[in-house]
């Protein structure tokens, strides 16, 4: 593991959540908290990075994809191309 004990695999859900501000979004952000100190180690797929962006744009939740994606990788999350193990990991 690259940096800390945890291992977290995001997918689009629980980041929609945090920036929709829904019921979910405090145990996003303190996961996301514990990353940035380097407590855990964040990973997602660049295909579920990319369904955040549609996502938000959908919602209307942004309307500038660029500024978004500025704001994503931001975030203490570390991408990765899916494979399988990855996958494997995530499920």
């Amino acid at each position: 593991m690259e940096r800390g004990s945890r291992l977290y695999v995001f997918d689009a859900f629980p980041l929609v959540a945090y920036f929709k501000h829904e019921p979910a979004a405090p145990r996003v952000r303190e996961v996301l908290e514990t990353g940035q100190r380097g407590e855990s180690l964040l990973l997602m797929t660049v295909v579920n990075w990319g369904e955040v962006l549609y996502t938000a744009h959908e919602l209307r939740a942004a309307s500038n994809i660029p500024e978004t994606a500025a704001m994503l990788d931001s975030l203490p999350i570390v991408l990765r191309e899916i494979d399988r193990d990855l996958a494997l990991l995530a499920a």
